[in-house]
């Protein structure tokens, strides 16, 4: 068994001069000592626009923040938003291989949909889209941190061009839908659509469906749908993978 805690960083009014920043640095203090006792996972939630509940705008900046002031706790998203529209899929990809590699590899990256009108109309995202926009988005933001040359994407949802990209991390990505699907891969350096010499993974599946997905979301992400940007010829493509830290990705879908 492990154990882990999770912050919303939730502060009641009335609120005092200085409030929030007592809130944070209190919350640093308690992932150093969690640390230091032996907890195996920080969490950090990201919301917006929700008062009181949870002042947590930025989870990557106190994930940082921790990573400076522990040494063996893994630090986890639980969750990044990953439509487009909160955040872009390479935005969030560079956010977590930067992480990755401040941290020494201890980075969890969970992600959902967000459920909140306040923070759904505050980002004018249709609410009937957010599922597809999620699926889209960790598909391309896992692909980015996997495939080298990253061939680009031309989706529903969001484009993005074969443009040069630079990620010094190798990162293992081990995919856990929260009830529902578990991929572990070991040993993961690159993986790419256009040619199958360049993946080492050793795949140990464990899925558990409580509702139906399409087969594809079944496979491993970094080779899901193909893109239309790909191109052999694109040499100037390149996510490269220099370092050994190592990610691993919860993929909540419940939120």
């Amino acid at each position: 068994m492990k154990f882990g805690i999770f912050y919303e960083h939730q502060l009641p009014r009335p609120w005092a001069e200085g409030a929030e920043e007592k809130l944070l640095h209190e919350a640093l203090d308690q992932v150093e000592l969690a640390d230091k006792l032996g907890i195996d996972f920080a969490w950090e939630v990201e919301h917006h626009f929700l008062e009181e509940y949870s002042h947590s705008s930025a989870p990557e900046v106190f994930l940082a923040a921790c990573s400076q002031r522990t040494k063996r706790i893994r630090l986890g998203h639980g969750i990044m938003l990953m439509l487009p529209g909160y955040n872009h899929p390479a935005r969030a990809a560079e956010r977590i291989a930067t992480l990755d590699l401040v941290s020494h590899g201890r980075v969890e990256w969970g992600t959902g949909l967000s459920a909140s009108r306040a923070e759904i109309e505050g980002f004018d995202i249709a609410p009937g889209d957010r599922q597809a926009m999620w699926k889209e988005s960790v598909e391309q933001a896992a692909n980015m941190l996997a495939m080298d040359p990253y061939p680009g994407y031309k989706g529903k949802y969001f484009t993005m061009p074969a443009n040069t990209f630079s990620f010094s991390s190798s990162i293992t990505l081990s995919f856990s839908f929260s009830i529902s699907i578990s991929f572990n891969l070991s040993g993961l350096n690159t993986i790419s659509s256009s040619s199958s010499s360049s993946s080492s993974a050793d795949l140990t599946p464990s899925i558990i469906l409580p509702f139906p997905l399409p087969l594809p979301f079944l496979l491993p992400v970094p080779l899901l749908s193909p893109s239309p940007f790909s191109s052999a010829s694109s040499s100037a493509n390149r996510f490269s993978s220099a370092s050994s830290s190592s990610c691993s990705c919860n993929c909540f879908s419940s939120r």
